[in-house]
């Protein structure tokens, strides 16, 4: 698959490598690997173009339709909808090494995202087990009624900065009838000591704080006029240094410009 055919505008950016990895910014939108239904450029596509040796690293996944994907130098994942901070493997000695250390939990990962609501608790440790939604076969759960195996699921949040409801929000948010009625938006920090999928998003559903234009999780609530992306960036990472190998690595990917005409309110 040729590159050419994604705007170049919308191609990770390379923020760091060394001789066993590299650290992108994923673009918002992108997925990261195939899903088996849609033809659409991947990071894993994209990355294989950039660096041929990750062709030869990694696992192959089996995806729930039967399809077996191979995802090349790929350590972890974000959501298709959150932008930010990616691992990505060179070799595959870096691969099993990176996977436990996220096995661990020695990577710290930190997140920041726009939460509806004024939360109670300026920070909070929300131990919640994961598990399949009763009613939607595409979302997951950590409230009563989950199905399926309930899975250990850690996030630590802190509060950075809020805003109630007043003419500035009002003028940044699209009210459709019937949409929940909320008390204002909040700027937080996330921490996940785990790694399930969707975990932030359930995580701050269970509490209710969906995060701001999540279409899954956040269907009844405003939205940004001005940006359709949901609000969370993969804001940070840090990976401990190995002997004889790397040194500890820390990189941090700015708030993106289509976050920022509402965050700008969060100062």
């Amino acid at each position: 698959m040729e590159l050419t055919i994604l705007n170049p505008v919308h191609e990770p950016e390379i923020v760091f490598k060394n001789a066993y990895f590299i650290i992108i910014n994923k673009p918002e939108g992108m997925l990261v690997h195939p899903d088996g239904s849609s033809e659409e450029l991947t990071v894993a596509d994209w990355v294989v173009t950039k660096f041929p040796e990750t062709k030869e690293v990694g696992e192959t996944q089996k995806l729930k339709n039967g399809i077996s994907i191979f995802r090349p130098g790929i350590v972890h994942r974000i959501d298709r909808g959150t932008s930010g901070l990616l691992i990505i493997a060179r070799t595959q000695e870096a691969y099993v090494q990176l996977k436990e250390m996220f096995k661990g939990r020695e990577i710290r990962k930190e997140y920041r995202a726009l939460a509806y609501g004024i939360f109670k608790n300026e920070h909070e440790i929300i131990d919640k087990p994961i598990g399949r939604n009763a009613g939607d076969f595409r979302k997951w759960s950590a409230e009563h009624g989950a199905r399926g195996e309930l899975r250990d699921a850690i996030t630590e949040y802190f509060v950075l900065s809020e805003r109630r409801m007043g003419k500035e929000l009002m003028n940044v948010l699209s009210r459709p009838k019937g949409s929940a009625t909320i008390n204002g938006l909040t700027y937080i920090q996330l921490f996940p000591k785990t790694g399930r999928t969707h975990q932030l998003r359930v995580h701050l559903k269970s509490i209710g704080h969906s995060i701001v234009n999540d279409e899954l999780y956040a269907t009844s609530y405003p939205r940004i006029k001005e940006s359709k992306r949901m609000m969370l960036h993969a804001y940070a990472l840090t990976i401990p240094a190995v002997e004889g190998k790397w040194e500890e690595v820390n990189v941090v990917s700015e708030i993106p410009k289509d976050m920022s005409p509402v965050l700008d309110l969060f100062k």
